[in-house]
């Protein structure tokens, strides 16, 4: 049986090398004191990064002899995690609606909950739809990229602050062969565009300022800019529905991510504002109020 070492928070760090259940055991308890949640699921993910498996491969061997690079690069991926770098970006990737997406530092790393804005928007088309979608505030494309493979003839367009966010974003069209279905925009907000879209989606900053430093220390290494939503986390999302709500069309949609605690706040904007449109908030998984949906427009 061979083992590793590596320092860390001034700790020897110890791999073994022979049976795979060991191996992931070992992982999860180095993960653990320092407080990931997941550490459990993470162990596997990061196993399978340093051999190279998919989860079925991994689940088929009982004992491996890791190679001195294979060693090194699970050292090296779990010294980085322990000091809650995210993991996503350890290993450039993140699972999106059963899509892989490339994402670094210069994107907010893709959530399941925004999953349910790419499901609103299939709720309310069909496969064959001819539809304008405007994704505002795009990060690493996963809205836009998905909905491109589900909606083949939906027109997409992608916009975002961030040159950083937009170069990733058509990676990710490229590596899944639709950029030629999104045209990419360098803009706050919708301000490069005169278009009028059947569908506006947005998943802006919304987190409140006061909160950022409560959140989990993995927050800290994403970009400010797509987290900080100001003082009551609806800065953005006010701008965007009093300056291009004209921008949708008859019978168009905006559907939008929101913290939980916006709710009766949206409930009572929108009313005020769209008095004789529907306005429908939904919860995610969890339980908590998470997309806005406003539409039809007249």
């Amino acid at each position: 049986m061979g083992t590793n070492s590596i320092n860390g928070r001034g700790k020897s760090l110890v791999i073994v090398l022979t049976n795979v259940q060991d191996l992931r055991t070992n992982i999860y308890k180095q993960l653990l004191p320092s407080g990931i949640v997941e550490a459990q699921i993470e162990s596997e993910i990061i196993l399978m990064e340093a051999l190279s498996l998919n989860k079925t491969a991994l689940y088929s061997l009982s004992h491996v002899d890791l190679t001195r690079c294979q060693e090194n690069k699970l050292n090296e991926i779990i010294k980085r995690r322990i000091q809650r770098e995210p993991l996503s970006y350890i290993i450039g990737y993140k699972e999106f609606y059963g899509l892989e997406f490339l994402v670094d530092s210069r994107v907010l790393i893709p959530r399941p909950e925004t999953e349910l804005l790419v499901e609103e928007v299939l709720t309310l088309s069909s496969i064959n739809s001819k539809c304008t979608l405007a994704d505002i505030g795009t990060g690493s494309g996963a809205i836009a990229v998905t909905l491109s493979t589900l909606r083949p003839n939906f027109i997409l367009h992608a916009f975002d602050i961030s040159e950083g966010a937009i170069t990733v974003a058509k990676n990710n069209a490229i590596k899944h062969d639709v950029i030629k279905q999104i045209d990419f925009y360098h803009s706050n907000l919708l301000e490069a565009s005169t278009m009028k879209f059947d569908f506006l989606v947005a998943n802006l900053p919304y987190i409140p300022t006061g909160r950022l430093d409560s959140l989990e220390p993995e927050i800290f290494w994403e970009p400010h800019v797509a987290l900080d939503g100001g003082e009551f986390g609806i800065d953005l999302i006010n701008e965007l529905l009093i300056k291009f709500s004209n921008s949708i069309n008859p019978q168009g949609f905006i559907i939008l991510e929101i913290d939980h605690s916006q709710q009766q706040y949206l409930k009572t904007f929108t009313a005020r504002e769209f008095p004789n449109i529907n306005t429908v908030i939904k919860k995610d998984l969890s339980g908590c109020y998470r997309v806005v949906t406003i539409g039809p427009f007249m």
